[in-house]
């Protein structure tokens, strides 16, 4: 019974991720963001083709050097941000930064993840009741009854 609770509660996502290989910059972030509008609606939809209800949307780029492989993922912000997000990670990963390399833009990803049919603690205690009473008395606990005081 409870794994079948726990099965009902799991999250369900939908990654969705589009190539967009531009230089990091204001016309990259206007370009990235109007993708991302169309890979979240895409991730949405397929949470709904699923039968389950978007909640929160996470919406990363994924940067890389020019001329490197190694994309790294951040949060999309502005552009001071993100390019100060990157060469963390990538020093971080890496032990080193590019300052005069060009960043890219690689891709851009949604990622629409499902709210819970049973969200939060008012609907769990429901779907637990005739438990937490037991807790509270214990002679309505099942099994062995304490001893009775007279016996």
């Amino acid at each position: 019974m409870l794994s079948a609770w726990g099965i009902g509660e799991a999250e369900v996502a939908a990654l969705r991720q589009a190539g967009l290989e531009r230089p990091l910059g204001p016309e990259g972030l206007a370009a990235a963001s109007t993708l991302l509008d169309q890979t979240e609606a895409e991730a949405r939809q397929a949470l709904a083709d699923q039968g389950a209800e978007a909640g929160q949307v996470r919406r990363t780029l994924r940067l890389r050097y020019d001329g490197a492989d190694a994309e790294l993922p951040v949060e999309t912000t502005d552009l001071a941000a993100a390019k100060a997000a990157f060469e963390q990670a990538h020093h971080r990963l890496f032990g080193f930064v590019e300052p005069d390399r060009t960043i890219l833009i690689a891709a851009v990803e949604a990622e629409a993840v499902s709210i819970p049919p049973l969200q939060g603690r008012d609907r769990r205690r429901e779907a637990t009741s005739g438990w937490g009473s037991h807790a509270q008395d214990p002679a309505s606990r099942p099994g062995p009854r304490p001893p009775h005081p007279g016996r």
